[in-house]
C-alpha cells in the first residue's frame, strides 16, 4: 500500500472518532442550553406570579405568548433569555473546554473524556430540569393527572336537567370582573394584610352590600386550582366547573368548541330572553374568552377591536392590554345606556384589565398615595368601580338591576406580597360583593362559609330572583340556600385535591362534549 494511502487509512479512525466527539460535544452544548433556559423560564415565571400550579403555566404558553405586554416581554428577555446567554458559555466552557484548556498551559490535569465530559453535561442538565419540574408545577401535576377522581360522576349537577324558573319580572345584571382584586388589599382592622386599606371603596361596597366571607367580617373565595387565571375564573363563575387543561389537549384553540358539554350562565339567561354583552379591555379572543362566552349564549362582544370601530379610541390605540379602564368604564356606560333603552332584560360582563399583574397599569389617575405602584393601582381601581356603581345607582334601570361586583382571582404578584404586606399569615381570599339582589333573599347565610369561585354561578341566578330546583349546577351551591356546599361537605383542601386529578368525564362529556 503506497505510503499516502496507508496514512489516510490510519488516519480514517481518527477522523471518524473527532467527529463523534464534534457531534457529542454539539448534543451536550444543545442540552445544556435547553434545561438552561427551561430553568430560567421556570424560575422566572414563579417569581413573577407565583406558584399556582402548572394550568396556568400552560395557559401562559398557549396564549400570553401571543398577546404579552412589553412589560412581560421585557423582563422575559432579560431575566430568561439573557441570564441564559451569560450562563449558558460559562457552562459549555467549564464541561468541554476547560480540561483541554488547562492542559495546553502545561498543567497537569487528568484526562477529561468524552464519557466524562458527557456524564457531566447530563448531571448539569438533570439538575436544570429537575428544579424547572418543580418549579413550575409539572410534577404535581403529572402526579395528580395519573390518578383519576370520581367527583364529577358524583358530585356533578348537569345544569341542562336543571329547570331554572325566572320571576315574572325579570331583573338585569351586571357583572363587574376585577382583575386579581383580593380581599388582602384591606387593612389587618378589616381581615386584609395591609397596614392601610387600599381599595377602601370596595370595602365599603362589600360591608354595606352582600359580602360572603368565610368569617364574620369581610371575606371571600379561597384559592381554586383551575380558576386561578382569568379565564379559568370565567368558566368557573359561569359554569360551575374550573377549567382543567387535559393531558390529552395543548389548547382549546385546537377545538371548534369551547366545552361544548357544559351549560353557562349566559345560555340559561339567553334561553329567558336576555340581551347579553361581553366587555373587556383587551383582546377578547386571548384566552379563548370570546369562545366562552360565544358559544354559550352572549351575542355581543366588545373589545379593542370594537372599540375603534365604534369610536372609543383611536384607530391602532394601544396601552397596556388594549385600553385603560377609564375607557373601558365609559365604554361600559355607553353599552349599558343602549342595553337598557331596548325592551326586555339584559346582562353585562365587564372584565378590567389595570389591575393585571405583576405590577399593573398606572394611569393618569392613580396618584401616589402609596410607596407601592401596584398600590396606587389597586387605590385606582376601587375609585373607579365605585363611581361606576354610583352611575348605575342613578340610573332609571336601577332598581330592577342586580350588579354582582367580585374578583376573577388571586393576584399574580407574588413579590409584591412579600414585601408590601403588614401580616404575611393572612389568608388570600378573593373579593366578592352583591349588590341590588331580588327581594326576600335571606340575609343568614353570608357568613362563616366554605365556599369557592364555582358557587357563584347558582348564586347569581338566585340573585335574580330564580328558582333552582336543588339549588346546585355544576360544582357549585346556591348560597343563600340551606343546603351545604361541597366545599363545606368535603373540605376545601380535599375538594381542590379532586379537583386537581384526571377526570375521563371531565374530558369526555365536558370537554369533548359526548
Amino acid at each position: 500500500m503506497p505510503a499516502d494511502a496507508e496514512a489516510a487509512h490510519a488516519a480514517a479512525p481518527r477522523r471518524a472518532r473527532r467527529a463523534l466527539r464534534v457531534a457529542g460535544v454539539a448534543a451536550g452544548a444543545l442540552l445544556l442550553l435547553v434545561t438552561t433556559l427551561l430553568y430560567f423560564a421556570a424560575r422566572w415565571y414563579l417569581h413573577r406570579y407565583g406558584r399556582i400550579g402548572f394550568d396556568s403555566v400552560l395557559q401562559a404558553i398557549v396564549f400570553h405568548a401571543q398577546a404579552a405586554e412589553e412589560g412581560q416581554i421585557r423582563s422575559f428577555l432579560v431575566k430568561v433569555v439573557l441570564r441564559t446567554a451569560l450562563v449558558w458559555p460559562v457552562l459549555c466552557i467549564a464541561v468541554f473546554g476547560a480540561p483541554a484548556a488547562v492542559r495546553r498551559l502545561g498543567r497537569a490535569t487528568p484526562r477529561w473524556t468524552p464519557l466524562a465530559q458527557a456524564g457531566l453535561a447530563l448531571a448539569i442538565s438533570g439538575v436544570f430540569l429537575f428544579r424547572a419540574v418543580r418549579n413550575a408545577g409539572l410534577d404535581r401535576w403529572l402526579a395528580d393527572r395519573a390518578e383519576p377522581s370520581t367527583l364529577y360522576e358524583e358530585r356533578y349537577v348537569d345544569p341542562r336537567d336543571v329547570e331554572v324558573s325566572f320571576p315574572e319580572k325579570k331583573r338585569n345584571l351586571v357583572c363587574l370582573y376585577l382583575e386579581s382584586c383580593e380581599t388582602t388589599f384591606f387593612s389587618c382592622e378589616q381581615g386584609g394584610a395591609m397596614e392601610e386599606c387600599v381599595i377602601p371603596e370596595l370595602y365599603e361596597m362589600a360591608r354595606s352590600g352582600i359580602n360572603f366571607s368565610q368569617n364574620d367580617g369581610v371575606g371571600g373565595s379561597p384559592f381554586v386550582n383551575g380558576a386561578a387565571w382569568t379565564t379559568g375564573a370565567m368558566v368557573a363563575l359561569t359554569m360551575g366547573i374550573p377549567l382543567s387543561l387535559p393531558v390529552k389537549m395543548n389548547t382549546y384553540d385546537q377545538y371548534r368548541d369551547f366545552l361544548p358539554g357544559a351549560r353557562a350562565l349566559g345560555e340559561i339567561l339567553r334561553d329567558a330572553g336576555y340581551r347579553q354583552t361581553l366587555l373587556v379591555g383587551s383582546d377578547a379572543s386571548f384566552g379563548g374568552r370570546d369562545k366562552l362566552y360565544s358559544q354559550h349564549g352572549v351575542e355581543n362582544i366588545l373589545d379593542v377591536f370594537t372599540a375603534e370601530r365604534d369610536g372609543i379610541i383611536p384607530p391602532g390605540y394601544r396601552v397596556w392590554w388594549g385600553f385603560e379602564d377609564r375607557i373601558l368604564y365609559d365604554y361600559a356606560r355607553r353599552e349599558i345606556s343602549r342595553l337598557a333603552a331596548e325592551p326586555g332584560p339584559f346582562a353585562i360582563t365587564i372584565l378590567t384589565v389595570d389591575t393585571h399583574g405583576p405590577e399593573g397599569f398606572v394611569c393618569n389617575r392613580c396618584g401616589n398615595r402609596f410607596a407601592e405602584p401596584y398600590e396606587n393601582v389597586f387605590a385606582c381601581a376601587s375609585r373607579q368601580a365605585a363611581e361606576f356603581v354610583a352611575w348605575l345607582r342613578e340610573q332609571p334601570f336601577w332598581e330592577d338591576t342586580t350588579v354582582f361586583v367580585c374578583g376573577d382571582h388571586l393576584s399574580m404578584n407574588p413579590a409584591f406580597f412579600r414585601r408590601a404586606v403588614a401580616d404575611h399569615s393572612a389568608k388570600r381570599r378573593v373579593y366578592n360583593c352583591l349588590l341590588n339582589p331580588a327581594p326576600g333573599l335571606p340575609s343568614d347565610r353570608q357568613k362563616r362559609r366554605a365556599f369557592m369561585t364555582m358557587d357563584f354561578f347558582p348564586t347569581v341566578l338566585s340573585a335574580l330572583g330564580c328558582t333552582i330546583p336543588g339549588d346546585r349546577l355544576g360544582l357549585g351551591t346556591n348560597l343563600f340556600s340551606d343546603r351545604p356546599t361541597l366545599g363545606e361537605e368535603m373540605g376545601i383542601d380535599r375538594l381542590n385535591a379532586a379537583i386537581r386529578k384526571h377526570s375521563d368525564f371531565y374530558f369526555s362529556r365536558l370537554v369533548l362534549g359526548r
